[in-house]
């Protein structure tokens, strides 16, 4: 037989005694006052006031208000251009009358109305733009003052200043007048009365031919180193004609028929051919042949000799009549006839 198993003894398990817990700390709840009643609170009345609209402009006023800016920025801008520009001008007109002063030694060409100058000087004026110049004329030296100016069109111009000495202008004027009335055959019955500055570059003459009095204008004027004086105008027909033809090689016709008119209104028979060529062509004036035809025979049946050559060549081209070449053959041989010679270089 099978001897039995060992029992299994088990070890009783060993129980701790429980620990004795901490004594509990016990601490003192703090004494609260106790509250006082709150006071009332004060309700103040405030009215219903309803929403604020917005404050509207009127259309008109806004307008206004974006006119005075924009006129005030371009006030403002043009302010400053014309400051930049008349900086940019003493600064230009600086710099030339330093050429001009650097460059004068010995350049013999440059001449004050003909006569040599002998010194000149950059004047330490508050623009900067002023040249004191030393001319001499026949052995006695003079002073002059010269005002330098900057133009549009990019040219430098010079001015003579008159106001620092009043006796230069009557100086120049009859220095001017000698230098016009060279040619003594055209001038010799002229006789020089006096002259006055009636504009800041504008000499004004008064002189007498054949025992009427005449005036005749002339403007200072600079080409270069030259200092010269250009007639503008005048009183004496030939002269008013003169400028006529000046205008109508610059292509200005409308200003020549305004001379040929004056020139033509006291009888210089010469303008009056002006008139007839300007009526035939249609240059400053209304074309019309028919009447410069009916002129032209007016003047050439009274004598003159240039009307005469005209009515020719109208007969010989047809211009305002039927062509007609021995009515031109008459009248050119009239006019030669009278000593009219244009009809030989023909």
């Amino acid at each position: 037989p099978r001897t039995p198993p060992p029992k299994l003894t088990v070890p009783k398990p060993t129980i701790v005694p429980p620990r004795t817990p901490p004594p509990k700390l016990t601490v003192p709840k703090p004494t609260i006052a106790p509250q006082r009643n709150p006071s009332p609170k004060l309700t103040v009345y405030r009215p219903e006031v309803p929403d604020a609209q917005p404050a509207t402009v009127p259309l008109f006023k806004k307008l206004a208000w974006v006119i005075a800016a924009v006129l005030v920025l371009a006030a403002m801008s043009a302010g400053i251009a014309i400051w930049l520009f008349r900086e940019e001008t003493v600064h230009k007109a600086l710099i030339t009358a330093k050429v001009l002063q650097e460059s004068f030694d010995g350049n013999k060409d440059f001449l004050y109305h003909g006569c040599r100058i002998q010194k000149m000087t950059l004047l330490p004026a508050e623009k900067g733009d002023c040249i004191q110049i030393k001319i001499e004329r026949n052995g006695n030296f003079y002073d002059r003052w010269l005002n330098v100016s900057y133009s549009a069109d990019g040219k430098f111009n010079y001015s003579i200043d008159y106001s620092k000495q009043q006796s230069a202008l009557e100086e120049d004027a009859d220095l001017f007048w000698d230098r016009i009335t060279v040619d003594k055959r055209e001038w010799s019955d002229w006789r020089y009365l006096s002259a006055q500055m009636t504009k800041p570059c504008t000499l004004h003459y008064e002189a007498q031919k054949e025992g009427k009095t005449y005036y005749l204008d002339y403007e200072i004027k600079t080409s270069g180193s030259q200092f010269f004086y250009q007639l503008v105008d005048s009183s004496y027909p030939p002269f008013i004609n003169m400028l006529g033809e000046s205008c109508a090689k610059d292509g200005n016709w409308e200003a020549a028929v305004q001379f040929y008119q004056r020139a033509a209104q006291q009888g210089l028979d010469h303008a009056q051919c002006n008139l007839i060529r300007c009526q035939l062509h249609g240059s400053g004036m209304p074309k019309n042949q028919e009447a410069a035809f009916s002129h032209a025979r007016k003047l050439a049946r009274a004598g003159v000799a240039e009307a005469q050559f005209l009515l020719g060549q109208m007969y010989e081209s047809g211009s305002g009549c039927e062509k007609n070449n021995e009515q031109a053959y008459f009248w050119y041989q009239e006019a030669a006839k009278n000593g009219y010679r244009s009809w030989e270089r023909k």
